[in-house]
């Protein structure tokens, strides 16, 4: 009866005091909304909230790569597994699709180290089949293959890379490396050639007082001539520097055209540089002019007189070779002997330079 009385009680307070209840309440959820509107969209608070819960994936990744990278490969393997089950990135338009490759990566190479071959290739395989336009996704997946010597698996994977990548020194370097180990010799000489011949812009930058130009060289092996706009006070003298950024060049032609004087007859002549030493930087020199690069710092310096009247352009002969390791120099210059290619040799010689920095056009952020 107690519990009847209270219930007619509230019944009839309610009855009396509709109206007032019902601006309380709308008053009370404007309150809400108000402060939730201003929280959640003037303040993005909301967006706070949905981004440190999503920052939680990468924080996981993150710990998987550090219990690899601690040498605890059994456990990281078991852990990406689990956080490869319920990662949210299924496809690459997600914006933690780079983690998920991350992830497959980090997975792959804890089966490597715990020597689970069929579940690492199985793991390339949805690796690739994720983003198959990434060269690194192709890399890893021949790393995986070579690691259990799956050759086959292997020479497709590279041959992915290239066709997206086709400067990739590693990549090229394993390539032909399967090639020779299975004296498959006539496979080689392609597959250098279009290493040579891939378009790729040097970058090669020349600085003389307060003057700079930026050159874009072809890493063809071949020599190329440029004739550009270059302002530098007259009666000039100092260091004169070409930065190579890792690539390995040959310098033989630096020529200056003097600048045109007002109310002067004449026509302006190109003015060829006598030769001298060069102070080279990070880098191997072979002959005066010549370098092999040995990191991204490359370059050379030497002392210019420039002409009395000043300078109005610049020109210069260089040739820009792409890198190359003498491990894979040996190999390709055999098979040409073992295929008799002895006139391509000497020209594929002549267009190659041992050295040169891996962040040269081999390696790069995407």
């Amino acid at each position: 009866m107690a519990s009847g009385s209270a219930l007619d009680a509230t019944r009839r307070f309610v009855r009396e005091h509709e109206r007032g209840l019902i601006i309380a309440w709308i008053a009370f959820m404007t309150i809400v909304l108000g402060v939730g509107f201003v929280w959640g969209i003037v303040f993005r608070g909301a967006e706070r909230v949905v981004d440190a819960f999503e920052a939680r994936w990468p924080a996981r990744v993150e710990h998987g790569a550090q219990l690899l990278a601690k040498g605890d490969s059994k456990a990281a393997a078991e852990y990406l597994e689990a956080l490869d089950a319920k990662f949210p990135a299924q496809s690459v338009k997600h914006r933690f699709d780079r983690e998920r490759e991350r992830l497959l990566t980090l997975l792959a190479q804890s089966y490597i180290s715990i020597d689970k071959k069929k579940k690492a290739l199985a793991t390339c395989e949805r690796l690739v089949a994720f983003d198959p336009r990434n060269w690194r996704n192709h890399f890893t997946q021949a790393q995986t293959a070579l690691a259990f010597s799956e050759g086959g698996v292997a020479k497709s994977a590279l041959d992915g890379v290239l066709a997206i990548h086709p400067l990739h020194l590693p990549s090229v370097e394993a390539r032909i490396k399967l090639a020779y180990d299975g004296s498959l010799y006539a496979d080689i000489p392609p597959l250098w050639r279009a290493y040579v011949e891939a378009f790729r812009l040097a970058d090669v930058d020349f600085t003389f007082g307060a003057a700079r130009v930026a050159l874009e060289v072809p890493s063809d092996g071949l020599p190329h001539r440029f004739a550009v706009p270059f302002a530098a006070a007259a009666g000039l003298h100092g260091p004169a520097q070409l930065s190579t950024h890792g690539w390995s060049i040959d310098i033989r032609d630096i020529a200056f055209r003097s600048a045109m004087r007002v109310g002067v007859e004449g026509t302006p002549q190109f003015l060829s540089l006598a030769p001298a030493a060069w102070i080279v930087n990070d880098a191997t020199e072979l002959a005066p002019g010549r370098i092999s690069a040995v990191g991204v710092h490359s370059s050379l310096t030497r002392e210019i007189d420039g002409p009395a009247d000043g300078i109005a352009q610049v020109a210069f002969e260089i040739t820009a070779y792409k890198a190359c390791t003498e491990s894979l120099w040996r190999m390709v210059e055999q098979s040409y002997k073992n295929r008799l290619l002895w006139d391509e040799l000497e020209n594929m010689r002549a267009r190659t330079r041992i050295g040169g920095s891996l962040a040269a056009g081999s390696l790069y952020e995407d």
